[in-house]
């Protein structure tokens, strides 16, 4: 039903694995399911359906995930779980934070535009990511130094993560980073498709390196902002429904006098 569903609302490339073939028991809950189709691959007669659907579509099937290097590769935007295995569950998550976790270290690296950039600039810039554009940062209803304790508090596991683990950027004796810019760009190739034609269209020959680098921090900053604003605009009306307007407005009140609070404290 998701791939179905997908495809009609106009998804046009798709990657299905299954190793399975139909059988009448699918018959009572699967929409590829039929006395037609039974003993055919499921993922043959899915394909068939997406191309009736769209013929435009590109569809690429696989019976098994020896080859998940290529599955769940940077070319793919969203992916289902729709599977019942926890091996092959893992997998999928492991794969997908993978890539989640390489381009967002791209991303920082970009952003990061402090002279002699440290180590714990680079974690308090990843920390930032998914504050930007969102509504309780904008209206100063937050902790200003939430993104701070944050990045402290996570020091050992972006540690584990990141340090001496990427060719990205190296940290030097004195504790700054010396951010290798050629990888970098490269690495901007696997950042979701959307995001990547965004910064290609912002860039251009003539420009200085300096101007290049300060157009993808504004392609990239803009995207991120939007993305992230968006959603958060989606949770304040989730909000206002649940509690009703009398909580949600003193819950807001409540947090803009804390977060103020808390800048003038460190204003002084």
């Amino acid at each position: 039903y998701t791939t179905e569903a997908l495809a009609r609302a106009g998804i046009g490339n798709l990657i299905l694995v299954d190793n399975d073939k139909i059988t009448p028991s699918n018959i009572n809950r699967q929409i590829h399911a039929t006395t037609k189709t039974v003993g055919k691959n499921k993922v043959d007669v899915m394909k068939k359906r997406i191309e009736e659907i769209n013929p435009n579509a590109n569809v690429q099937v696989y019976m098994n995930e020896e080859n998940e290097e290529n599955l769940i590769n940077t070319e793919c935007s969203y992916v289902v779980d729709a599977v019942d295995t926890i091996k092959t569950k893992l997998t999928l998550i492991e794969k997908a934070n993978e890539i989640n976790k390489k381009n967002a270290l791209t991303v920082a690296l970009l952003l990061l535009d402090k002279d002699n950039p440290t180590i714990n600039d680079l974690y308090e810039k990843l920390c930032s990511l998914s504050y930007m554009g969102d509504n309780r940062k904008t209206f100063k209803a937050e902790d200003p130094n939430k993104i701070k304790k944050l990045a402290e508090g996570s020091k050992d596991f972006f540690d584990r993560e990141y340090k001496n683990k990427t060719d990205l950027f190296k940290e030097m004796p004195d504790g700054t980073i010396k951010i290798n810019y050629p990888k970098v760009y490269a690495a901007m190739k696997n950042l979701p498709r959307n995001l990547y034609d965004e910064i290609q269209f912002s860039i251009d020959v003539k420009m200085t390196e300096e101007e290049m680098l300060n157009s993808i921090r504004k392609s990239i900053s803009g995207y991120l902002t939007r993305i992230i604003r968006q959603s958060s605009h989606g949770q304040t009306r989730k909000g206002i429904l649940t509690t009703g307007p009398q909580n949600s407005i003193s819950y807001a009140l409540e947090k803009l006098k804390k977060g103020r609070k808390k800048e003038k404290i460190n204003n002084v």
